[in-house]
């Protein structure tokens, strides 16, 4: 088993001090080889191996180093295989390494997984940030990881996010199964690499769903049949309260899907409200207070809903069938579920017609479902704040053997004045739709807000938006910024350069931006909406400002 460590010194030109949520988007929509177990000679400086043999890791519950086990013929690997009710019994590892990192930089960690059990156990990395003195600050934000595949050594990326704090010098990994929801399996690890983000703009292929009413891209655009055509469709969708009597105040100011229907009369609600619906069908797999207890009497109630949505000639309102993941597994009852979906849910040429689209808060559980759903997405904000966590998004886009094509971009209530540079933020990193959790209950009065007189304007610029949002999330050109704390990301679309840029801070900034790569000068930078000149550029380099909370598009003549 090896431990990685390498930090470049030579990343001035692909720098990706540009946020917290960082310049991910040109840094990591690649598709890591899984042959790949060496760190590129020509993006390091320094590497430094390290045996887990030795004192480089705590070993607490069943948790071991496995000279049995390992990559390529290497020493050995770290084992982790039981999971109990809480963090103290269940198996963990903590590195005894602390890697140097400076505040308000984005950095990853990529290490190889393999199991021989299916449904496979999930693992639970994170790590903790620690002052000069060693002593521990806080917690990273994780994520839960599990193989796609058996008897398979598969890549994972986790992103680590350094917060603007000046105390902070090192960050230590650990690696735990996660208590209560995870089987007890054993489950390998090994090829630790922990580094810097850098550019890569390779594109990590997906699955398209071609369905009869509804289709994905492998980039996760959406389309939706209108008489016998189908039309581009950017889900706008809201997670909203029964409570509130007239649903068309969402429509009015530009949603235009409801995410969790969970009956006939709220499709239809959502209907008269000029919504469509997100068909909630979670509730079956992990049950409900209006659902029965017994899981096979549930399988009858779905199958008597799905059929009254036939029954009453509906499938045009739908958009997706929608599941939360929070369970994080796969057993018979939930592969019941969702095949029960797949078998009803076709036209009369037994086509399929409308996607399963599974939120996975954890992006690392993703890959697990392949075989089950047609789209995924994720939260780019940290609940009950306006922290964003754009670089969530992309981790559904880079982990080995994820299929499923990356589309809603999950946002949720605390986001504040910050959601217009969430939303941009998110488009800028590849999302291609949006859902807001929630209005009422234990949300918010979404009329409250403070974005949502702003929000009809959020959304005419992304119709006005729309030939970009289409174009691949990654380019051959970069685009590198002196401020850490915008998020951007870029496009190409008819042979033009385009920037989309937003800055999630309460103070306006002025940035400096290095253009490289672009086949021709540009003379100009312009705006995307109005047209007019925002920069005139000094060679392949522009300075711009951006206020506070606020978003740009940017063309580059």
């Amino acid at each position: 088993m090896k431990l990685v460590k390498y930090i470049s010194l030579s990343l001035i030109a692909l720098l990706i001090s540009c946020t917290e949520v960082g310049e991910l988007i040109e840094d990591v929509i690649v598709a890591i080889p899984s042959d790949s177990t060496q760190v590129d000679e020509q993006e390091k400086e320094e590497t430094k191996q390290v045996s887990a043999e030795s004192d480089n890791w705590k070993f607490f519950g069943e948790s071991e180093f496995d000279k049995s086990k390992n990559v390529d013929d290497k020493e050995g690997a770290l084992r982790l295989s039981k999971t109990g009710e809480t963090w103290d019994d269940t198996d963990r590892i903590i590195s005894n390494n602390k890697y140097l990192v400076e505040p308000g930089k984005t950095y990853k960690m990529v290490f190889k997984m393999i199991t021989h059990d299916w449904p496979p156990p999930t693992i639970e990395v994170f790590g903790d940030f620690y002052d000069k003195s060693n002593s521990r600050l806080s917690k990273s934000i994780g994520s839960y990881f599990s193989n796609s595949k058996t008897n398979y050594w598969e890549k994972s990326l986790i992103i680590v996010d350094v917060p603007n704090d000046s105390r902070i010098k090192y960050f230590s990994p650990t690696l735990l199964m996660l208590p209560k929801k995870s089987i007890d399996a054993d489950n390998w690890a090994d090829d630790i690499e922990f580094s810097e983000y850098k550019f890569n703009n390779n594109f990590l292929p997906k699955t398209k769903f071609d369905g009869t009413k509804v289709k994905i891209d492998m980039l996760g655009n959406v389309s939706k049949k209108n008489n016998e055509k189908f039309d581009d469709f950017f889900p706008i969708g809201i997670y909203g309260d029964n409570q509130r009597e007239d649903w068309s105040v969402y429509a009015k100011q530009g949603f235009n899907c409801y995410m969790w229907s969970s009956d006939l009369r709220q499709i239809e609600k959502a209907k008269d409200a000029g919504l469509l619906s997100c068909v909630q069908i979670g509730p079956y797999i992990i049950g409900g207070d209006w659902l029965p207890a017994n899981k096979n009497r549930r399988i009858e109630h779905l199958t008597n809903f799905l059929n009254s949505i036939d029954n009453h000639n509906q499938h045009d309102q739908i958009l997706f069938y929608y599941i939360d993941n929070e369970f994080y597994k796969i057993d018979q009852h939930v592969i019941n579920v969702i095949q029960k979906v797949k078998n009803i849910n076709v036209d009369d040429n037994g086509n399929r017609m409308h996607p399963i689209y599974m939120l996975n808060g954890a992006y690392g559980q993703a890959r697990k479902y392949n075989e089950l759903v047609d789209a995924t997405g994720t939260y780019v904000v940290l609940d009950e704040t306006d922290i964003p966590l754009s670089e969530n998004f992309i981790g559904l886009q880079v982990n080995e053997n994820q299929k499923i094509p990356a589309v809603m971009a999950q946002i949720n209530r605390g986001v504040g004045k910050n959601f217009r540079p969430v939303l941009f933020g998110a488009i800028a990193k590849g999302a291609k739709g949006l859902g807001f959790w929630r209005d009422g209950g234990s949300g918010v009065d979404i009329t409250k807000e403070p974005w949502w007189d702003d929000f009809p304007q959020m959304v005419k610029e992304i119709k006005e938006m729309m030939p970009l949002i289409k174009e691949p999330h990654f380019t051959d050109w970069t685009v590198n910024c002196d401020n850490r704390d915008l998020i951007y990301g870029t496009r190409t679309h008819k042979n033009k350069g385009h920037i989309i840029l937003a800055n999630p801070t309460k103070l306006e900034i002025t940035a400096s931006f290095i253009i490289e790569g672009l086949p021709y000068q540009i003379s100009s930078v312009n705006d995307y909406f109005t047209k007019g000149k925002i920069s005139k550029p000094n060679g392949n380099e522009m300075t711009l400002s951006i206020n506070a909370h606020g978003s740009k598009v940017l063309i580059l003549n």
